[in-house]
């Protein structure tokens, strides 16, 4: 076994004793409902860039097509730290662009006023083809930058969790240039826990909003959901649906649920089914038992008023025969 692949294995071992690996499948990944990613139709690989076309066809063929975010999504996408430029280019074949702007940052970075600074607005490299054809692009190399830094993020947490710290060479790694100075009491050398998970979390956060992630409300606009609401997390880029699994790997957590009784979010234990009722910790059990009772009083009602619409006497099950 080559160093690179002991150093693997003992990553992940910090991953799996600091509880950051599922614990049905072992994967960093949470069971969350598949979300939709838009996927290039023709991604080639020039000067260890990817490159894609944005606008349709002469024949009119779309420019992207859809495919569903699969369950190893971040398991897949930290082992890209180290990946050739064919391994990245399959993998965006198969699951899309990252969403990488010219600079090398986020495609959404531009989008809110950062805690390390105010970013720029910005979009992809472009370059024109044949007949006015519109052509896009991002480095490889930001794809091995961002899964190296999210392997960090996964590390330091995975030591937060067991009660010690990351090196302080990590933490620089981890960080944007020029977050610390010599006398802070942040810097690496002088970092303590509770500090160094806010600083985590930070970056985390930061990783969600440039993703573009966000909650997204949904009600009934799954099959046989019925009138149930949930929350769901939703992200336009692929950075911003690996950002929504690697902060619930970080926080050891499903993601929130909506409370069908009182109405409260909460974070449930395993992942909430949007055709079932859900129950925070408060209303629990007496909550479930109290709305099924209540829905069996409507359905006997309900096949009563039946029986009496088509001429059948109603029976009363409080008079003795």
């Amino acid at each position: 076994m080559d160093y690179d692949s002991i150093m693997r294995s003992t990553e992940r071992q910090n991953w799996l004793d600091a509880g950051l690996l599922e614990k049905d499948s072992l994967l960093l990944d949470r069971p969350l409902p598949p979300s939709p990613l838009l996927v290039p139709q023709d991604i080639q690989l020039a000067n260890s860039r990817l490159v894609w076309r944005d606008t349709p066809t002469s024949y009119g063929d779309e420019p992207y097509r859809r495919a569903k975010t699969p369950r190893d999504l971040l398991d897949r996408f930290v082992k890209l730290a180290g990946a050739a430029d064919e391994e990245v280019l399959t993998f965006s074949r198969a699951l899309g662009v990252l969403g990488i702007c010219h600079h090398g940052l986020p495609l959404l970075h531009g989008q809110w006023q950062s805690w390390f600074g105010q970013a720029a607005s910005c979009s992809f490299a472009e370059e024109r083809g044949p007949r006015g054809s519109l052509f896009l692009s991002e480095p490889i190399a930001a794809w091995r930058r961002f899964a190296q830094k999210a392997r960090r993020i996964l590390s330091a947490a995975a030591d937060l969790h067991r009660g010690r710290l990351a090196p302080p060479s990590e933490w620089k790694a981890i960080l944007p240039p020029g977050t610390f100075r010599p006398h802070s009491p942040i810097y690496p050398g002088r970092l303590r826990a509770r500090a160094a998970k806010t600083l985590l979390a930070l970056v985390v956060n930061e990783w969600l909003t440039n993703g573009g992630a966000r909650p997204w409300l949904v009600w009934g606009q799954v099959p046989k959901a019925g009138v149930q609401p949930g929350l769901r997390f939703f992200a336009p880029l692929l950075f911003g649906e690996i950002g929504i699994r690697l902060a619930m790997a970080v926080s050891r957590s499903d993601g929130p649920a909506v409370c069908t009784a009182c109405g409260s979010p909460y974070v449930p234990k395993r992942t909430p089914s949007l055709t079932r009722r859900n129950f925070c910790p408060a209303c629990g059990l007496k909550a479930a038992w109290r709305l099924a009772s209540a829905d069996y009083r409507h359905k006997q009602k309900g096949n009563g008023d039946a029986k009496e619409a088509q001429g059948k006497p109603r029976r009363d099950h409080h008079k003795k025969a």
